[in-house]
Formats: structure tokens, C-alpha cells, sequence
């Protein structure tokens, strides 16, 4: 916001200023990457953040200033008004996941820490969030076998979740390369000196991952890290109903035409269960296009060669 509005005397900083804030956010200008108009979701992040400043300026003691009326209503604009016929267009193709081809490649191209977040993605429907804020008393964990407990925090949902075999070995290994004497012991997931996981790691370890795919394969789709989880509760709803699915993805409604649903009964985490064992066997081409996974301890950096390449190295070597 500092960078895209001139700078403004406070007491001239009223209705006219937010207004003409939320004109140049509604125009939706070129974004300096792509070139192109930035995305629905950042204008509705961009006037998020300007009201929560507003909302932080009238009850602060550091500075005398008062929103005027209506104050917070002026960084408002319709999103959907400001989707483009192209957009509208596109809305016909749906939710946008990953398919079983692109999770084996993902799969056989990823680092072993990289299958740790790929697996969380798709067993459990982990985003960023949800990973972060994993803790180590919401998992157990025996022999093969484990299950995930967790109330998710953006929704205040509780979720019981089957782990695979392969996300509790990925676990298990991830554990082994965790620091003996962690800053924050209340986190599963903590780097190599202790840090607590954040967003930004995880979508720099994500990029990075695409980065080595388009090697190979220059026309990859480069799809977020919340498309995992996107195609977790499509993988779920495939194999159940959209009401599993909710219960799955920790929605506070799973039941749309049934607010009260959870009032009066339990939610059916049998039948997610069951779903997610359905969906384990779907995504056995995925598991077996690594079949070394987590045997060895995490390399200090990534190869300087692609994937493809070393493949072909170790075939004309045999």
C-alpha cells in the first residue's frame, strides 16, 4: 500500500483518500511481475489490510485521528464485478487440482522434505496454515499406522484423519533430521536450526520444486501449494460426497442445507476414513514413482542437474 499511494497529511486523510485508495485497487493495475492485472484476491487482500490499518489508526494513542463515517465501507468494492469476460470464461473449467499424472511426477521430482508437505497436502489437506501450526500431540503414531487429531485453526473444526503409511514414514524421517534441542518444541515441522516453518519457506520449497519439474518439462503447470489441498477434497469427494469432503477439508457447514447439523450428532469421520483409504490405493502410481523415499538423510542441497538428466546418466551407466 506504501509503495502504490502518495503520502497524505493526516488531517487531510479522510473519506476522499480511502475512496480514491479503493478506485486505484477496483482498476486492478498491471502487476510489476507479470504485467498483467493483478488477481481478484489481491485486490480483496489489498483493501483488507487498508481497512485493518483504518480499524488500528482510530484506536491507536500514537496518532489523533478518528475514521470518518463509513470509513471502512469505502475500501469495500464488489470483487465479482470486476472479473474480466476472459475470467468468466475460465470459471467453465472449475476448481483447478492436480492430476494422478502430475502428482508422479511431482512425487519422483521432489526432495524428500518436499514429499513431507506434498503428503500432508493430500492425506490430511494441509495448506500453509495448517502445516505451520502442526503440532507433535496431535499425531500417533504406531508402527505403520497413525492418526491425526487437530482442531483447524482458521475454522475452529475438529479433524481425525487416517495416515497413510507413507506420510507416517515421512514423518518419522522428518523427525530424525529435526534438531536434538529445538527453540520451539511445540512444532512438528522446524528447519534445519530450529525455526518454526513459515508460508514463505513452504511456497519458496514449492517454487522450487516446479523450478526442476519445468526442466524437464517446460509446459508443466505451476499450480500453488493450496491446490494440494484443493485436490485432496476433490480426490475425497470423488470417493465419497460433497458432505465427506466438508467434514474432510474441516468446513464449519459440511452440511449446507443443515447448520444444526453438528448440534444434534457427531460427524461421520468413519466414512472419511474410509474415503481416504479409497483414495490411498487411487494414488499408488504416485507412491511407487519414488521408491526410495525417505531411506536416506536430507541432502544438504539439491542436485545441480535435473532429475531427467540424472535418470538418463544412471540408464546409459547400466
Amino acid at each position: 500500500l506504501k509503495a502504490s499511494h502518495p503520502d497524505v497529511p493526516l488531517e487531510k486523510f479522510g473519506i476522499s483518500s480511502l475512496e480514491r485508495m479503493a478506485a486505484y485497487w477496483a482498476s486492478r493495475p498491471s502487476g510489476k511481475a507479470t504485467r498483467r492485472p493483478i488477481a481478484l484476491s489481491t485486490v480483496s487482500n489489498h483493501l483488507k489490510t487498508g481497512r485493518n490499518f483504518i480499524r488500528w489508526l482510530h484506536r491507536t494513542d500514537a496518532f489523533k485521528w478518528s475514521k470518518p463515517v463509513d470509513a471502512e465501507e469505502a475500501l469495500r468494492v464488489n470483487i465479482e464485478r470486476l472479473r474480466s469476460d476472459e475470467e468468466y470464461g475460465k470459471l467453465k473449467d472449475g476448481v483447478k487440482t492436480w492430476s494422478l499424472e502430475e502428482l508422479c511426477v511431482l512425487y519422483r521430482y521432489a526432495t524428500d522434505q518436499d514429499r513431507v508437505l506434498l503428503l500432508l497436502g493430500l492425506n490430511c489437506g494441509f495448506a500453509h496454515s495448517e502445516i505451520c501450526s502442526l503440532r507433535p500431540d496431535e499425531i500417533v503414531l504406531q508402527g505403520d499406522q497413525g492418526m491425526m487429531k487437530r482442531i483447524r485453526r482458521k475454522s475452529r473444526v475438529y479433524g481425525e484423519f487416517w495416515l497413510w503409511p507413507q506420510t507416517v514414514l515421512a514423518l518419522k524421517w522428518f523427525a530424525t533430521q529435526r534438531p536434538r534441542a529445538s527453540p520451539d518444541k511445540a512444532l512438528v515441522l522446524v528447519t534445519q536450526n530450529g525455526n518454526p516453518f513459515d508460508r514463505q519457506r513452504i511456497a519458496n520449497s514449492w517454487n522450487r520444486l516446479l523450478d526442476r519439474v519445468q526442466t524437464d518439462f517446460e509446459t508443466f503447470r505451476r499450480l500453488s501449494f493450496k491446490h494440494l489441498r484443493k485436490t485432496a477434497g476433490q480426490l475425497v469427494r470423488d470417493r465419497s460426497d460433497g458432505e465427506i469432503m466438508g467434514v474432510f477439508m474441516c468446513h464449519g457447514t459440511p452440511v449446507a442445507t443443515d447448520d444444526l447439523a453438528d448440534v444434534y450428532s457427531n460427524r461421520p469421520f468413519n466414512k472419511v476414513q474410509v474415503a481416504l483409504r479409497s483414495v490411498h490405493s487411487d494414488l499408488q502410481s504416485m507412491f511407487e514413482a519414488a521408491p526410495s523415499a525417505f531411506t536416506k538423510p536430507q541432502a544438504a542441497e539439491s542436485p545441480r542437474i535435473s532429475r531427467g538428466t540424472i535418470e538418463l546418466i544412471r540408464q546409459l551407466h547400466a
